[in-house]
């Protein structure tokens, strides 16, 4: 069987959406504490509200991820046995179930945050800000900028430890390039093309934003993608 869910790649993603989630798990009720003493403690000036501060940590813990990963699943996996495609799909597979989950806990826990807290604080440019009330666009935000931010995070760690210094060091370069074009079209107001400017003129603004910065990161996603599962299929296996 060699479909894309065949029995290996639901293993591996089963193995990944466990070990993701036990991680999460420890790490999620730190934040979520500092959350809550920052409102009682004067000397914490956060000018984030939950969501904001937390799809930034979100995004840093699913970089730190992705590279840990890449140093030690993709060895392990394929020298027992397991196809490098299995485990690439697996792998996709597993982690954005576990981004999937995250993002709809901290949909939640925001909504609980602004019905005790309120929302008086928060950038006013922050994505919650900009995408008040609109629950699915950040839940779509939070996934697919996790997802990026993870897909960069393996590349990195691809690229130092299955193709040397050099390699490492052009992923770096590439890396810090998508991570600022996906920010940029999430947090930007794109001059669009006139013939899209006025097939969308009848959008509001926050939807213009919303699709361009859903394109815009698929776009970078696929890219990505592509880009690794290329380096999956050529890359040596160290004993």
């Amino acid at each position: 069987m060699s479909g894309f869910m065949n029995h290996v790649t639901r293993k591996v993603a089963v193995d990944i959406f466990w070990r993701l989630s036990t991680w999460m798990a420890w790490c999620l009720p730190f934040y979520i504490g500092f959350f809550i003493i920052e409102h009682f403690v004067p000397q914490i000036q956060i000018d984030l509200n939950f969501f904001d501060g937390t799809i930034q940590s979100a995004k840093v813990y699913m970089l730190v991820v992705g590279i840990i990963l890449a140093l030690s699943v993709p060895g392990a996996y394929i020298r027992n046995g397991v196809t490098r495609k299995n485990m690439f799909n697996g792998v996709f597979i597993g982690m954005s179930c576990t981004v999937g989950v995250l993002s709809l806990v901290v949909q939640i826990l925001y909504g609980l945050s602004l019905w005790i807290f309120g929302n008086e604080f928060g950038q006013s440019n922050g994505l919650s800000q900009i995408y008040h009330n609109q629950f699915l666009s950040l839940f779509l935000i939070f996934f697919l900028l996790c997802v990026i931010y993870f897909a960069i995070g393996w590349l990195i760690g691809l690229a130092f430890s299955r193709y040397g210094f050099l390699s490492g060091m052009f992923s770096i370069a590439l890396s810090i390039v998508l991570v600022g074009l996906s920010e940029y079209f999430w947090n930007s107001y794109m001059k669009l093309p006139w013939r899209l400017d006025l097939l969308m003129s009848w959008l509001p603004d926050t939807q213009i934003l919303f699709v361009t910065g859903f394109v815009g990161s698929a776009v970078i996603l696929a890219l990505l993608i592509a880009l690794l599962h290329m380096m999956i299929r050529r890359m040596p296996i160290k004993p």
